[in-house]
This record gives C-alpha cells, structure tokens and sequence, in this order.
C-alpha cells in the first residue's frame, strides 16, 4: 500500500511537472523596409531680367528711332504683329504654369519622404 501511494505521488509529479512551468508567450515583430531617399537641395532660384516691349505706331515711329539710338548707339527693331505677340504671351503663361505644377510635386514628394524619415 505504501508502495502504491509512493508510486501515486511519483506519478503526479512526473505527469504535472510540464504544467508547473508557463509556456513562453511568442511575440512576432513586424519590421518595416523604408528605403531612404536624399533630398536633394533645390536649385537656386531664376533671376531675370526686365524685357522692354515697345509699341511703334506711325505717330510714334520717329521719336522711337531717336530713342533707340540715343539708347544703344544704332536702330534695330524685333517686331512680331497682335497676334504673335498673343501667342507668345499665352505660351509663356502655360509654361509658367506648368513649372508651378511640378514644383507642388516636387515639395508633395519632398513632404512625404521627410515625414517617413522623421516618424521612424
């Protein structure tokens, strides 16, 4: 009898022992690739210079070739009718629009990669 309460004890120690012990809790990480982008500094901005337009009618055609060449020493006139001068006047604002638009997407970019960098 004492035989099989030793051996009863023995055997709920060896069948219980696994439980004395908790299970180690896993823990996974999720480690996020952010690959690094340099920003590269902005070029330095234009600098341009005044174009005088000057209108020549028939009134005024002598006083402007007296002016021009008191100005620059010989008279040469660049000439482009209304409607040349339209176009070129609405080209220049198309481009100027256009680099408007890839200057916001360029500081859209500019923005999120430095926003990623200063997060991580």
């Amino acid at each position: 009898m004492k035989k099989l309460i030793v051996f009863s004890i023995l055997l709920s120690l060896l069948l219980s022992s696994c439980s004395w012990k908790t299970e180690k809790e896993i823990i996974t990480k999720a480690e996020v690739y952010v690959p690094t982008i340099n920003v590269v500094p902005r070029p330095e901005p234009l600098t341009l210079r005044n174009a005088d337009v000057i209108v020549i009618t028939e009134k005024n055609l002598e006083e402007v070739i007296k002016r021009v060449k008191d100005m620059q020493g010989s008279f040469v006139v660049y000439a482009l009718d209304p409607k040349s001068f339209e176009a070129l006047a609405i080209n220049m604002e198309q481009i100027k629009l256009y680099i408007e638009s890839q200057n916001k997407i360029i500081l859209y970019y500019e923005k999120a990669v430095t926003n990623e960098t200063k997060s991580n």
